[in-house]
């Protein structure tokens, strides 16, 4: 892809190669989220979204981050997941970088843009550089 960091091409790439096995455990599903963790360019932990049932630990961020959309559905974001893995491991802070995809069933790239409720979690926690792929297959930041 033109113009985008290393890191970006690097989750593709992995988001491609672990697809199968997501795949192969949720057949039912058409799309499938990851979100990966960089810091100072290497992967430091990655999640994935789980909507078949409600789930604790979005449960328990949705609360903590006031967000009232998921305290009412709470389901696991992958970018729920991995903030969940970095707690108390990691420092989250702004040298922390965020690539969130969606692949579907053909493995190209669909919209992955945090909701509103993932977004504001990422700010609070001093996050401030994301990339995800839109609707078009693109990527885009903010």
């Amino acid at each position: 892809m033109k113009n985008v960091p290393k890191i970006v091409d690097e989750s593709i790439k992995m988001a491609r190669c672990w697809f199968p096995e997501a795949y192969a455990r949720r057949k039912k599903y058409q799309t499938f989220h990851f979100a990966f963790a960089w810091k100072r360019g290497t992967m430091i932990d990655f999640g994935q979204n789980n909507i078949a049932q409600p789930h604790a630990a979005a449960l328990n961020f949705a609360r903590m981050f006031g967000i009232r959309d998921q305290i009412k559905y709470p389901y696991l974001h992958a970018e729920v997941d991995l903030i969940g893995k970095l707690w108390g491991n990691i420092v989250i802070d702004r040298k922390v970088k965020i690539v969130s995809l969606r692949l579907n069933v053909n493995e190209e790239l669909c919209n992955a843009k945090p909701c509103m409720g993932c977004s504001s979690a990422l700010s609070q926690l001093g996050v401030h550089r994301v990339w995800y792929s839109d609707a078009a297959g693109y990527i885009q930041s903010w």
